[in-house]
């Protein structure tokens, strides 16, 4: 007798909805082709979904009185469903093959009233049993720190990846939209503290990869998984989002939400509320509200600019910030787009030409905080200007700490927290704070070059160039990486006394060949010629000219380099006690009366 999911018309399983009357098959409501015979294998495992059906059973249902190939017919059929469905044999996810007996349906199915079927292997049919399992369940819920339906499969999720949502629109400008919801939704649910949640900058690398989840799963060290779609129709939008657990890659949770752009911030604490459910996880309702019904024309805008996040370069810095402006402009409430205008102004770039633009960003993260005093990554970028722009390390430090506490999970809040623990000079701090970003952005060029470049300030510049190795790995462009490496080449040939490839490696930073010199004669003079010919025009800084004297044992010209960098107010003097090139200055009492002056603490 066909169960009771068998007998309604509309069938839900994960993303996907089965319509029997309509027959057809759709995924987050658009059609998918699956017709004929795949189409009633498809209705007959689900309407004994949990249980083996045979291949002879099969065989009854569909071709009782034909002589057919029905193994080739099958096996036809069931390739064609999992095509559908975007499952595989060797790790199914929905259709599972028991050899040399048929098939069975193992993802769990909802009817239409929202009943669930669950799998045959969790059904418990006898009276007494079941009486014993919830004496079982009643005790377990009045041990401590115990929830009335936690059970064993759902204490395993403790880490999360949500991997970029798929953009179901015929629009490809919509690309954008959809990652920036990605990008939102990995915010929501970090502020789920218990769990680690991956970065966007990471996970992006995945963004329309037909990769297996476990695979995904064991390079991102995580339990679970979250996926779904993004389909927008003008204002409208419905996001389709399922949490997997990679171990089992077993469906724990899957849901469908409609809403308009008004909407989408409650949309996102919608998913976020279910996950934190789905994992059994309490978390403080204040953390979950949304606070601004933001105008939907000024998030889309706000969206436009988040999707330059990840380009540091000037042109697309700019292309930021406008987006931000005129986002602020349509909706002068809304937070994120203030908090993200601040860092699009300065510190994105961190460079020197962002000074102009100090005040307008102190005014913007000033705003956002006003507005919501919770925003984690506002803190970080205040304590970010207090650092870089202000030299306030008090400042620094509590804004860092401040971030810390509301989103444990932020990684840029580590990443600000490591290079203010740099900035003072406590440098095992600083690389322990810089391997925890790591674990929430594995695959950023710029978190493994902060890594790379904690260790160089250890001295540790083999294991530094092996980072910075694999920093251009992932993006060939990384210029960060590339002068880690051609500086470390500087610093060995200095210690070797190799003054020609010293030279030659300085012409490389500085993007020329200089005509100066003209010897290989393995002489210092050509490569001073050099720097002080170049340090204020082409490419070496006055403070990478500062590093190179203290190097070559030239204190007063090294002194010289560092106050006029004081006197400037160069940004990255804040590393003054902390940069390794400057240890030979440390006795000098110039240099220890400037640390003085910024309140740094001295070195030993």
């Amino acid at each position: 007798m066909p169960n009771e999911v068998g007998t309604c018309h509309i069938i839900r399983f994960a993303t996907f909805e089965f319509d029997l009357q309509a027959q057809e098959l759709r995924k987050a409501g658009l059609r998918l082709k699956l017709t004929g015979q795949p189409f009633q294998v498809l209705a007959i495992l689900l309407e004994h979904s949990g249980t083996v059906v045979t291949r002879e059973e099969l065989q009854k249902r569909l071709w009782p009185d034909t002589f057919v190939d029905v193994d080739h017919n099958l096996n036809t059929a069931i390739n064609k469903i999992r095509e559908a469905l975007d499952d595989s044999s060797e790790n199914p996810r929905f259709v599972e093959t028991l050899p040399r007996r048929g098939y069975r349906f193992i993802c769990d199915v909802h009817n239409e009233n929202g009943r669930t079927r669950a799998r045959n292997s969790r059904r418990i049919t006898m009276g007494a049993l079941l009486v014993l399992l919830l004496l079982i369940g009643l005790g377990a819920a009045l041990l401590p720190g115990r929830w009335p339906h936690e059970n064993a499969d759902t204490a395993t999720i403790h880490s999360l990846a949500v991997i970029p949502l798929e953009n179901l629109s015929d629009d490809s400008e919509q690309e954008y939209f959809v990652d920036g919801l990605t990008d939102e939704l990995i915010a929501s649910i970090a502020k789920i503290s218990q769990l680690r949640v991956i970065s966007r900058t990471s996970v992006m690398r995945y963004k329309g990869a037909r990769r297996p989840i476990a695979e995904i799963a064991r390079e991102l060290k995580v339990d679970g998984i979250v996926e779904g779609t993004v389909l927008r129709s003008g204002d409208r939008v419905r996001i389709t989002a399922q949490l997997i657990e990679a171990r089992t890659d077993k469906h724990l949770w899957g849901e469908t939400y409609y809403g308009d752009l008004r909407d989408i911030l409650t949309l996102q604490t919608q998913v976020t509320k279910a996950i934190a459910s789905e994992v059994r996880i309490k978390v403080a309702p204040q953390r979950m509200e949304v606070a601004h019904q933001v105008n939907p024309e000024a998030y889309e805008l706000y969206l436009k600019g988040r999707s330059y996040a990840d380009r540091l370069t000037p042109a697309s810095r700019g292309a930021a910030t406008r987006y931000y402006e005129r986002s602020i402009e349509l909706d002068p409430n809304f937070a994120l787009a203030n908090a993200f205008l601040a860092e699009s102004l300065v510190l994105a770039q961190a460079d020197e030409a962002s000074r102009k633009d100090l005040p307008r960003a102190r005014a913007a993260i000033n705003r956002a905080l006003e507005l919501d005093p919770t925003l984690s990554s506002a803190h970080t970028l205040l304590g970010m200007i207090h650092l870089s722009w202000e030299w306030d390390w008090a400042g620094a430090e509590r804004e860092c700490k401040r971030a810390l506490e509301l989103n444990p999970n932020d990684w840029a809040a580590h990443y600000g927290y490591a290079y203010y623990l740099h900035v003072i000079n406590r440098p095992q701090e600083a690389l322990a704070e810089s391997n925890r970003a790591l674990e929430f952005d594995p695959f950023s060029p710029r978190t493994i070059s902060q890594k790379a470049y904690m260790l160089d300030y250890l001295h540790r510049h083999e294991e530094a160039n092996q980072l910075y190795r694999r920093t251009l790995e992932l993006d060939p462009g990384f210029e960060r990486a590339r002068y880690g490496l051609l500086w470390n080449d500087f610093r060995a040939d200095l210690q070797s006394k190799n003054y020609v490839e010293a030279k030659h490696a300085i012409e490389i930073i500085i993007g020329k060949r200089s005509p100066l010199g003209g010897t290989t004669r393995n002489s210092v003079q050509p490569l001073r010629n050099i720097l002080e010919s170049n340090h204020d025009r082409s490419g070496l800084g006055i403070l990478q000219t500062a590093s190179a004297y203290s190097l070559l044992g030239d204190r007063d010209r090294a002194m010289q380099c560092l106050e006029q960098a004081f006197a400037s107010r160069l940004r990255a003097l804040n590393e003054l006690v902390s940069n390794p090139d400057w240890e030979p200055l440390h006795s000098d009492p110039r240099f220890r009366a400037m640390a003085n002056r910024m309140n740094l603490p001295l070195p030993n």
